[in-house]
């Protein structure tokens, strides 16, 4: 897992050892292009396996959550924020979700100021990777760029959004309540 802050002009072809390996790409701030395709704020993109390191480059600058799947075959194709679909969730809680596999999904969450989730477990670990804004998971403050794991059989205490925020969640398709 790595957050990636490319300068407007940068580029970046090696060194991220992803020659191979499946990955995914999700841009947080800014517009880049992958291998030639074009991404832009809160696209989400499943990265095949290749024998070569993608190319990652940005005209003006860029930040970019970039997780590495290993050999598990990351989710096919690109989800566009322009064409999103995003359902409601929970009061004030609307989500977009990126894949879906079984009982494992990755999705966009967006939360209004107070908006919360009640107390819940986990089958799967979760990534939790703050995009914009803050939240309280129990009585830890989660903010702009900071990630929490919680892992499986984890028992979250109340969730709740302190301010209006975005947060990319990877784990459970639905929560265990």
């Amino acid at each position: 897992l790595a957050l990636i802050e490319l300068q407007p002009g940068a580029s970046l072809s090696h060194g991220l050892g992803l020659a191979n390996r499946h990955s995914e790409w999700l841009v947080m701030h800014g517009s880049v292009t992958l291998d030639g395709i074009a991404l832009d704020t809160l696209d989400h993109h499943g990265h095949a396996a290749s024998s070569r390191e993608p190319v990652l480059a940005s005209a003006a600058g860029a930040t970019i959550y970039l997780r590495d799947n290993g050999d598990e075959p990351s989710p096919a194709g690109t989800s566009r924020e322009r064409q999103a679909q995003w359902e409601n969730f929970a009061p004030g809680i609307r989500r977009r979700l990126l894949w879906q596999a079984g009982n494992a999904c990755a999705y966009l969450a967006r939360a209004q100021v107070g908006a919360a989730v009640p107390a819940h477990g986990h089958r799967n670990d979760e990534e939790c990777l703050m995009i914009e804004g803050e939240l309280f998971t129990g009585d830890i403050l989660i903010r702009e760029h900071e990630f929490q794991l919680a892992p499986a059989g984890f028992e979250h205490g109340l969730v709740q959004a302190a301010t209006a925020c975005v947060v990319y969640l990877r784990g459970d398709a639905e929560l265990d309540i």
